[in-house]
């Protein structure tokens, strides 16, 4: 096989100049990252995902589906320490392999909705959102529900998904925009939020029919050449020519050696791939095993939902992408039988996002986020969901695993107990030794935000540009990259 002086060297051009994206801030170009978020809807507890280590070390703990009873299905003895102070329960127990990279934060700020704490959009998505709509922006923008009738909010500061989507555009032009699966049967349940920035709104699909087929199939093929052979004779004859030049001048061909082998890899990636979104019966089985299915108030199941965000993720279509999940309106008790299909509705999906994505390569560069919409419930079985806590888990590469905060036993209240909250000290990351019985001393919204962000590698100069937000610093005990 004869190569020409002039198609080595465009060959090389073009293998070196991939090389080069390896490292895109030496470029100041922000690298590729992805975002997962699986937004849960109505009272949704954490409570057997992670379990505070206040509460599972507690001998005296009352448990129960009623009153102020815990709602802690599983006793002292069946709770799996699996870290220091982070629990599992035999329903998370899936998670135990990756908990090095699964956080989780069940005293963030509450929510303040008037009905029972609901709200569709949540302090944590969008710290400094308001009931108040003077020098804010409808959060309902964009959603095909519009208001939702349970204290429609404003705010300046976008959802994260949705600052995602515009960056990873401006950054890298052609991307296409970002994806929220709207799975559920109330359209206005979720906020999704913009905050009137160019790019940002992702596309809403309430039925897999519109995103199959907003998504066809097609070729990629990112090879510069025909075949492994071609590739193979081009290293050769750089190598050849190359090995000539330096030596007469002295010098090493080593490292460059080095350099153009790795070329070869860039030149040709393999045989061009098709990008299928729709899921095959193998797919399909694998992804809703043990899944409960269309749960609470669930259109599509969230299985499904989470492996079309995989396609869609690992074949670099979209970065951003947001599920909807409803559990319905859970309140005045919590059975064992809710506690169950909450947690395996969350710990399953995640635990299959995880491994697909570390089997990719991408896990280092995905920031998975389990939200609420909604705010959460005190660990009292009959909580209606205005008190005690709003949790979020973050996993990732970038992530720091852990269970940070405790809830307490704070004394005898009826049939169960009182609980003291000990929220995450802002600086370390330990529980605060002065807790709380009320609804104060909680994490503030805005730190959390600039972590996600900062997970995602947005710059501070993006995040810093809301007002909400502007004096927050991410938390280095949250995330590696801080």
């Amino acid at each position: 096989m004869k190569f020409s002086r002039r198609s080595v060297l465009q060959s090389s051009a073009a293998a070196l100049g991939a090389l080069s994206t390896r490292d895109a801030f030496a470029q100041g170009i922000a690298p590729k990252t992805y975002v997962i978020e699986l937004c849960m809807r109505d009272q949704v507890d954490f409570g057997h995902l992670m379990v505070a280590p206040g509460l599972a070390r507690d001998s005296t703990l009352r448990r129960g589906e009623n009153g102020r009873r815990a709602a802690l299905f599983f006793q002292q003895n069946e709770l799996i320490e699996a870290r220091p102070n982070t629990f599992l329960t035999p329903q998370s127990a899936v998670l135990r392999p990756h908990l090095d990279s699964i956080a989780m934060v069940e005293l963030g700020e509450l929510t303040y909705g008037p009905v029972h704490g609901h709200e569709a959009g949540n302090p944590l998505r969008s710290p400094g959102r308001s009931l108040q709509g003077a020098g804010r922006i409808p959060m309902w923008n964009g959603e095909p529900g519009q208001s939702n009738g349970e204290g429609p909010t404003y705010s300046t500061t976008p959802t994260i998904v949705a600052l995602h989507n515009a960056w990873q555009k401006q950054q890298h032009p052609g991307t296409r925009n970002g994806v929220v699966i709207k799975g559920t049967n109330r359209a206005h349940a979720i906020y999704h939020f913009g905050a009137n920035r160019p790019g940002a709104e992702p596309d809403r699909f309430q039925d897999v029919g519109a995103l199959l087929r907003a998504f066809p199939a097609t070729m990629q093929d990112s090879n510069v050449i025909k075949s492994s052979a071609e590739a193979e004779a081009i290293k050769a004859a750089m190598l050849q020519r190359d090995r000539r030049f330096l030596a007469r001048r002295g010098l090493s061909a080593t490292n460059h050696e080095t350099q153009v082998t790795e070329s070869k890899g860039l030149l040709y990636r393999g045989a061009p791939s098709v990008f299928s979104l729709p899921l095959t019966a193998a797919e399909r089985a694998e992804w809703s095993a043990g899944v409960p299915a269309k749960y609470g108030r669930t259109t599509i199941d969230v299985w499904e939902q989470a492996a079309y965000a995989y396609k869609l993720i690992a074949g670099d279509v979209v970065r951003s992408v947001a599920l909807e999940v409803d559990i319905g309106d859970v309140h005045g008790e919590r059975t064992a039988a809710q506690m169950r299909d909450q947690t395996l509705t969350m710990a399953l999906p995640l635990v299959k996002l995880i491994e697909k994505l570390k089997a990719a390569g991408l896990y280092d560069r995905t920031l998975i986020i389990i939200s609420t919409a909604d705010g959460g419930r005190a660990p009292a079985s009959g909580s209606s969901g205005d008190e005690g806590k709003n949790g979020f888990v973050l996993a990732g590469g970038m992530v720091r695993g852990g269970y940070y905060g405790d809830i307490r036993n704070a004394g005898a209240d009826g049939d169960g107990q009182r609980y003291r909250y000990h929220m995450p000290d802002v600086a370390t990351g330990q529980p605060i030794a002065d807790g709380s019985t009320g609804n104060d001393r909680r994490l503030p919204a805005a730190p959390l935000w600039r972590t996600m962000a900062k997970a995602l590698q947005m710059p501070d100069s993006l995040t810093g540009q809301f007002a909400d937000v502007a004096s927050a610093r991410a938390l280095p005990w949250l995330i590696t990259n801080a």
